[in-house]
Order: structure tokens, then C-alpha cells, then sequence
């Protein structure tokens, strides 16, 4: 892997049967290769689970049964992709999860990557920031949240405007990028509970950082990372 002007990136987005990559399938994929400053290529297709789609599910997405029948079962879908550096995803290791014949290639999240370039924002979903930054997606006609290819378009775009504004202290190569993405970050404001939530972190009480530390196992990286700070500080 090189230079991010150099790189080519192949995002995926998927549809599926259920949250669970153990006992679901996947019933839709989406790629759209991009660089640094525009898609180059897009590719889409049902498939075939093998196993019924839950009515719940297709409410979601709009995908039923009849929709994926004789659709391709096996990766690549019948797909055939250009060179790519890296695969993308907004929250990659649910999309990786579902793909094991890419479990061994590179994977940069923009919703990790996106916490690292625009911090302390409400939301990192992938439709509240296309939102709140604004971005410009081309859809075909009849497009739709909750659809493979949109989804990827979406997350295309927020890739292009997360690499147009990288701070300074983020690395241009992209093997480095990926790494740097999944370092913990020093949170600024407390999002818990109700009497310490909007607080900022150097101002929550010690027992409440130690219940944090010592009751809450499920921590993302970046709040398990805070809390120890924060008590690393104060012991």
C-alpha cells in the first residue's frame, strides 16, 4: 500500500438477513471504488442467503425473498472488481464479519476514521453524516437508505471528505492511515448517564469514572481509553 493519492479504495456495503455473521447471510452487496476525489467505479447485486428473510429485516430494507432468488450465493457475486488498495465500510467489522474471503485484507472504517477527523460529533451513523457534512451523492433514480449500493455511495463520499480534511498529525500512507484510525482517542465530554452526561471528562467524579471502569465491560475503545486516563490522573 502507498500514498492516499495514489490509493485506490473498494467500499462495501451489505444487506442481510440479521445482525448475527454466525447465523445470518448476506441478501445484498454494493461496491464503489473511489479515489482521493471521485467514484470510478460502482457494482451491485442480490444475493441468495440460502435461508428466508425475516419479515422485520425486510421492513429495514425492502429486500424479500422473491427479490433474491437465483441470485448468486458465493463471493465475488459474479462480480468483477479493478485493482483496489483497501476495502471501506462504515463500521467495518460488521460488513468484514459477513465476508470471510476478505477477512485477511486491509479494512479502514469511516466511522472510526470519522471520529478521528471531526470529534465530538452527536452522531457518526452514516446518514446523520452525510447530513451534518453535507455531502454531494449521486444516486440512480429511485434510490434509498438501507440499500447496498446507496449506502456505499454515501460512504464514498464521506471517505473523499474525511481525506480532504485530515489533521496534521494523520499519516498520508495508507497502511499507516489504517493503523491510526484504530488508535484510542482522549474523549472530551462524557455522553453517560444522566447526572454527568455533557460533562467534561476531567470533571467527572472519581467514583463514577471507577463504576465506569469496573461495571461497564461493553466500553468502546475511545471511552475505556478516556476512563483510564481519567483515572490514571486522579489516583
Amino acid at each position: 500500500m502507498g500514498s492516499l493519492e495514489t490509493s485506490i479504495f473498494c467500499v462495501v456495503d451489505i444487506e442481510t438477513t440479521g445482525g448475527s455473521a454466525s447465523k445470518d447471510k448476506i441478501c445484498e452487496i454494493g461496491f464503489v471504488l473511489t479515489s482521493m476525489t471521485e467514484v470510478l467505479h460502482t457494482a451491485e447485486t442480490y444475493v441468495d442467503p440460502g435461508i428466508p428473510i425475516p419479515s422485520s429485516v425486510s421492513a429495514i430494507h425492502h429486500i424479500v425473498d422473491a427479490d433474491v432468488q437465483g441470485a448468486p450465493r458465493d463471493f465475488p457475486y459474479g462480480i468483477k472488481l479493478p485493482p483496489r488498495d483497501c476495502y471501506v465500510a462504515h463500521h467495518c467489522a460488521f460488513d468484514s464479519s459477513f465476508l470471510p474471503a476478505l477477512s485477511k485484507k486491509p479494512w479502514l472504517c469511516t466511522a472510526r476514521l470519522a471520529r478521528r477527523v471531526f470529534p465530538d460529533l452527536k452522531s457518526y451513523g452514516n446518514q446523520f453524516l452525510r447530513y451534518e457534512l453535507k455531502l454531494e451523492v449521486e444516486f440512480t433514480t429511485g434510490s434509498q437508505p438501507h440499500r447496498a449500493l446507496p449506502d456505499a455511495l454515501v460512504t464514498a463520499a464521506l471517505l473523499r471528505r474525511l481525506l480532504e480534511n485530515l489533521p496534521s498529525d494523520a499519516p498520508r500512507e495508507l497502511n499507516q492511515l489504517i493503523a491510526w484510525s484504530w488508535e484510542p482517542r482522549l474523549l472530551v465530554k462524557c455522553r453517560f448517564g444522566n447526572k454527568h452526561k455533557g460533562k467534561l471528562w476531567s470533571e467527572v467524579p472519581l467514583d463514577y469514572l471507577q463504576w465506569m471502569d469496573e461495571k461497564c465491560a461493553t466500553l468502546d475503545v475511545d471511552t475505556r481509553f478516556t476512563v483510564e486516563h481519567y483515572l490514571g490522573k486522579s489516583i
